[in-house]
């Protein structure tokens, strides 16, 4: 491969980008903010869809549920096989887009959606409210920076969607369970997978979901056990640095205040 890995890895790195330290901080909290919500949206979604509609049906608002009742009338799968249809012809379809040639590849994606879409439901095959459901969820997965987190939620959907459509709400509580203990066990070449979320570090909580300023950050990860605990600094570079506070620039060489 003629590209570098970047060793240890945790969880926050892979909602981050080399973009957000270029922004002010309120700017990209929220779109960090957004990111992790749009991942979490698009790993439960269509397993919190068929538990509400197939086992709490009294969850839903009397007016939302009459308009459900008569999108769903005449499809002949229960609400679990409707998803997941539809979750695996998005993935075939999302693939073969994926290898298509760029220039028919974009519209194979949009016209093959719009198609698919509208004649499943002319057919009577899935309701308008499942494909509207399964859209928002595809759309969510692109939220997210790293491509093999990404793929990696898609691939988890498939059984938690299995799970819930055999217990309900149950089931997605004990999904959701196995995989959160599941990814607290991992640790990459000797760092938790899930620092400084888990074991706690507050310090390093500064550059999580929320990015602080970057005068705030001041120190490198201590789950890293660097040598050197703090970052460079401009005033740290001596005084042939042109950003230190105690120096000008004046006709083309520095001189002090």
């Amino acid at each position: 491969s003629p590209f570098v890995l970047i060793v240890p890895a945790t969880f926050a790195q892979f909602y981050q980008t080399s973009e957000d330290y270029n922004e002010r901080f309120i700017m990209v909290s929220a779109v960090r903010i957004v990111r992790v919500v749009a991942l979490l949206f698009s790993l439960i979604m269509p397993s919190l869809y068929v538990a509400i509609l197939s086992y709490h049906p009294e969850l839903i608002p009397t007016a939302f549920a009459v308009a459900i009742t008569s999108g769903r009338a005449g499809v002949p799968f229960p609400a679990v096989v409707e998803v997941f249809l539809m979750e695996a012809a998005m993935e075939i379809l999302r693939e073969a887009t994926v290898r298509m040639p760029k220039q028919v590849g974009g519209a194979l994606s949009i016209v093959g959606v719009l198609v698919i879409g509208q004649a499943a439901v002319e057919a009577g095959f899935v309701s308008p409210i499942t494909v509207v459901v399964i859209a928002l969820t595809t759309i969510g997965s692109f939220a997210t920076p790293a491509y093999n987190m990404a793929i990696g939620f898609r691939m988890m959907r498939f059984p938690l969607l299995i799970m819930t459509g055999l217990l309900g709400f149950y089931g997605l509580v004990l999904g959701l369970l196995l995989v959160n203990n599941h990814v607290l066990s991992l640790k990459s070449f000797g760092v938790p997978y899930f620092s400084p979320m888990a074991p706690l570090n507050f310090e390093g909580l500064k550059d999580t979901v929320i990015r602080a300023p970057l005068n705030w950050l001041l120190d490198r990860p201590k789950e890293l056990h660097p040598v050197n605990k703090r970052r460079i600094r401009p005033n740290d570079l001596g005084p042939t640095n042109p950003l230190a506070d105690e120096h000008v620039n004046s006709e083309g060489g520095n001189k002090k205040k």
